[in-house]
């Protein structure tokens, strides 16, 4: 593809339903992406989709307030946050964005091509664009996220229809794992060789660690305690404390306190606040364990960031987790708590924990932001970059 920008680099644009330089925004995958694409030489132009905030604010309250009952009602609060969150994802909200985003692409004139972070823009002209996400929304039905399955099924089937057909404009819907391309192949039927997975990754520093390995220390991570199913874990480790007494458990996120010896609790700490952030990696370094059996787990990024610390991860079965840990930790059915005691009692064993922590560290060199970008710029044909998919469509 020739390229328009400015000596000769790529000019394209990024869209995504807010601030796309705002580490907070979606875990900080916008923000990463933007960097990496700047990094590589492209001429970056970020869009927010998003309709200004009070159009915004507008669209979701007038929304909710048309979805939430009239009365009966036993928590009307509750009602009304469950109206909220249905209102996000309405068929209403993805038109207004998709005017959005045609109204601040076409100021932006000629483009190379175009990375759309969440397939819900129709967008038009001759600007070729690839998708990148790690979620359909037939696999969030599927798997009971509430915003989703709350829709009425006329809005769901409006919303799966908006989403196909921005599969069909795309000329390359990029995944973060096999997971989700299968998913756009056999649901939606887009051909095989126009799904690429690309991966997710990792704000690498100097991961370089010694650590001690004879004391078992596990550590979780996330924000949606109940999908990441934070209980069963603390279940679990109160009962490998029976046969390692020494073993900790430390819990980042939203997680409840917990009194249970050995387990420390550290709190919703932000990776966008530097302070924060340095705690989370210092306990990434102390940790000789990573452990995260979710419920569903599309793609999470702390299993990258693990693995680039040389930590092995107990990860879920179900979702694309698969492909970021490999042979570099165990996957566990996420309701099969005696299988979760079983790995965690398995990674206590020093030498099993430090060579699954190694190999975890080897692959965790496929997941980085430039090789991410460069996935996605090849899947664009963007001339002078030849980084191939993870796996062949």
């Amino acid at each position: 593809m020739t390229s328009g920008g400015a000596g000769g680099r790529p000019r394209m644009a990024l869209t995504f339903p807010g601030d796309a330089r705002d580490a907070g925004s979606w875990s900080g995958i916008p923000a990463s992406l933007v960097r990496a694409l700047e990094g590589l030489g492209v001429d970056l132009h970020p869009v927010s989709t998003q309709p200004s905030r009070l159009m915004a604010a507008a669209l979701v309250n007038g929304n909710a307030l048309a979805r939430a009952p009239r009365s009966g009602v036993v928590r009307p609060l509750e009602a009304m946050r469950h109206a909220r969150r249905q209102a996000r994802v309405s068929p209403a909200l993805v038109r207004a964005r998709t005017a959005v985003a045609r109204r601040r692409l076409g100021r932006l004139g000629p483009l190379d091509a175009i990375v759309q972070i969440h397939a819900e823009c129709e967008l038009v002209g001759s600007t070729p664009f690839a998708t990148y996400e790690d979620l359909t929304i037939l696999q969030a039905l599927r798997h009971g996220y509430r915003e989703w399955t709350g829709l009425p099924v006329r809005e769901q089937q409006l919303r799966v229809a908006q989403q196909s057909a921005v599969y069909r404009m795309a000329r390359v819907c990029c995944t973060t794992s096999r997971w989700v391309r299968d998913c756009i192949v056999s649901d939606y039927g887009v051909p095989a060789g126009r799904v690429h997975v690309v991966g997710i990754g990792s704000e690498r520093t100097d991961t370089t660690v010694e650590r001690d390995w004879s004391t078992p220390r596990f550590l979780f991570v996330g924000m949606d305690w109940q999908r990441k199913n934070g209980d069963s874990v603390v279940r679990a480790f109160n009962r490998l404390r029976g046969s390692h007494p020494s073993a900790q458990l430390h819990l980042v996120g939203g997680h409840p306190r917990s009194s249970a010896p050995g387990v420390f609790g550290h709190g919703p700490l932000r990776l966008d606040c530097p302070p924060e952030r340095a705690e989370v990696l210092e306990l990434f370094r102390r940790a000789t364990c990573f452990v995260m059996p979710s419920w569903v787990e599309p793609t999470a990024i702390a299993y990258v960031e693990a693995a680039s610390f040389g930590l092995p991860s107990i990860a879920s079965s179900v979702g694309g987790s698969a492909d970021l840990v490999g042979e570099g930790g165990i996957l566990v059915e996420p309701g099969d708590e005696e299988a979760l005691v079983r790995a965690m009692e398995d990674l206590c064993r020093p030498q099993r924990a430090r060579a699954l922590g190694a190999r975890g560290r080897a692959r965790s060199e496929l997941f980085t932001w430039p090789r991410v970008a460069a996935r996605i710029l090849t899947a664009l044909r963007i001339r002078g970059f030849d980084e191939p998919p993870l796996w062949a469509p």
